[in-house]
């Protein structure tokens, strides 16, 4: 499904004024190959584990302002899952109007190095991971109908609801909780109840008697992913049955202890979690990943990166997620869909701990940005995100606002030799546009107008989604009653 950003009131105003000039500047159809900015059309899937109708932010940002026969074709009962920004071949975006080119055609062939989305997730999805670049080429060569990209496809998830979400194993104190404390969980290590399963139990007795390395933890994981299918579905028959008990509940390793750290104010509490990973998915395997995985909520405005072998599955709410230009992923459990599960127990990342939520670093008053940290080696994508107060707050921002120039790298800004007269903003002014690679907007919430340097203005709304070519400058320079806020997807190289 392919959908227009702007509704019928700017679809009826397509003259734009030159504020330098009294030329007119029209944005026809055919959007102008030279221009600098244009509206895009963007893919939305519709996936079984998605937000189901206007409950979606996919849906909300799709329909929220539409307008006529547009707002026709929403349907409230289907999954609105996924919005997908760029030029990936399942997905790609194109810019606005009858006869308009593709992104890429528009870009001059060139393919973005990142993928854009919105997800709004309703039920978990898989326990997966992706490949790095090497395996990724490995799995594309021998099994291109399953593995379609030659790339890898590290992510960074940014919250715009509570998103839950598991990912990275346990310190290996909270998998021992529950294998004393869980019984199910222990016993679906071992092949039978019976004592017979010599080698299981060696696992077990070693991890109970403080073994501590990442090559138990694969073992302890993989016998679990591989674990018979018909014990797996009884031993999680007795489990729920079990919590069904007045007093019967899992309990989470830091509330069995005294004290905590911050981590654990994001923590999800696990008896709910996995009796809801079993209504969805009964029987499956999955349901017992909590056990290794760290489990948790970020709230709106933090971020997660998730690098090549990492194991994790998102479990409910709405977020941003930029990555490298990939669609590979490896799955295990809590899907109906194919399962790797030699692949992904061999390609995982064994070390324990919980990742880092990130905050953003403040780029200016109002702009924060969220990057892939500096030694993960990726650099294909960063997030900016901006919110402006409406216009009757004056006092907090000044118009115009430069969208475009973020990331770029300052230039030595000289006056015939000498850059003391000039202040560090308007060094970033004069160097607006250098280096800056294409990058994405997506306004999520309000209303106001982009201006290129020609004098070309674009009308935005919640739900429009803008390409900006690389070195262009592009300011904000109304802004709505109700301010605006928008997200910006870039590489951090040019």
């Amino acid at each position: 499904l392919l959908w227009r950003n702007h509704n019928s009131n700017n679809n009826n105003n397509n003259s734009n004024t030159n504020n330098n000039s009294n030329e007119s500047i029209e944005l026809d159809d055919q959007t102008p190959f030279d221009a600098s900015m244009s509206l895009l059309s963007c893919a939305v899937q519709k996936y079984a584990w998605g937000r189901l109708g206007k409950d979606s932010a996919v849906a909300q940002l799709r329909f929220g302002q539409g307008q006529g026969d547009e707002c026709e074709r929403f349907d409230a009962a289907a999954p609105y899952a996924e919005l997908w920004m760029g030029t990936h071949k399942r997905g790609p975006s194109a810019c606005c109007g009858d006869k308009a080119p593709s992104l890429c055609r528009w870009l001059n062939g060139r393919n973005l190095p990142y993928l854009y989305k919105v997800l709004s997730v309703n039920k978990a999805l898989s326990i997966q991971a992706h490949p790095d670049r090497a395996l990724a080429q490995k799995l594309h060569a021998e099994r291109p109908n399953v593995y379609g990209d030659p790339n890898h496809k590290p992510e960074m998830a940014y919250a715009l609801t509570p998103f839950q979400a598991l990912c990275g194993f346990r310190d290996m104190h909270e998998i021992v909780h529950f294998l004393k404390s869980v019984p199910e969980f222990r016993r679906v290590l071992l092949a039978s109840d019976d004592g017979s399963d010599a080698e299981g139990q060696k696992l077990v007795d070693s991890l109970l008697g403080g073994q501590a390395d990442e090559e138990l933890l694969r073992q302890l994981f993989t016998r679990v992913m591989k674990a018979d299918k018909e014990r797996v579905e009884q031993l999680l028959r007795e489990l729920m049955q079990r919590l069904q008990g007045e007093d019967e509940r899992i309990v989470n390793a830091w509330e069995a202890s005294a004290g905590g750290d911050g981590a654990q104010q994001n923590a999800l509490e696990i008896n709910e979690l996995v009796q809801r990973l079993y209504s969805q998915y009964p029987g499956d395997v999955g349901v017992f990943a909590p056990f290794f995985l760290n489990a948790f909520v970020l709230q709106p405005g933090q971020a997660v990166f998730l690098g090549p072998n990492l194991p994790h599955a998102y479990l409910d709410g709405n977020c941003v997620e930029c990555m490298a230009c990939s669609d590979n992923v490896v799955r295990a459990g809590l899907t109906p869909k194919l399962r790797d599960v030699d692949t992904l127990c061999s390609m995982l990342q064994y070390t324990t701990g919980m990742p880092q939520l990130l905050t953003g670093e403040r780029v200016d008053a109002l702009t924060r940005r969220y990057a892939p940290p500096a030694d993960s080696g990726v650099d294909e994508f960063q997030l900016h995100t901006t919110a402006v107060p409406s216009k009757h707050d004056s006092g907090k921002h000044s118009l115009p606002y430069a969208i475009t120039h973020v990331d770029c790298k300052p230039v030595p800004i000289t006056d015939d030799g000498a850059d003391d007269d000039h202040s560090e903003e308007s060094k970033r002014d004069e160097s607006a546009g250098v280096g800056c690679s294409d990058s994405i907007v997506l306004v999520n919430h309000g209303s106001g107008t982009f201006t290129d340097d020609r004098g070309v203005t674009v009308d935005v709304e919640k739900g429009s989604v803008v390409a900006i070519r690389g070195g262009s400058r592009v300011e904000l320079t109304s802004v709505g009653d109700n301010g605006i806020v928008f997200f910006r997807c870039s590489s951090m190289s040019s």
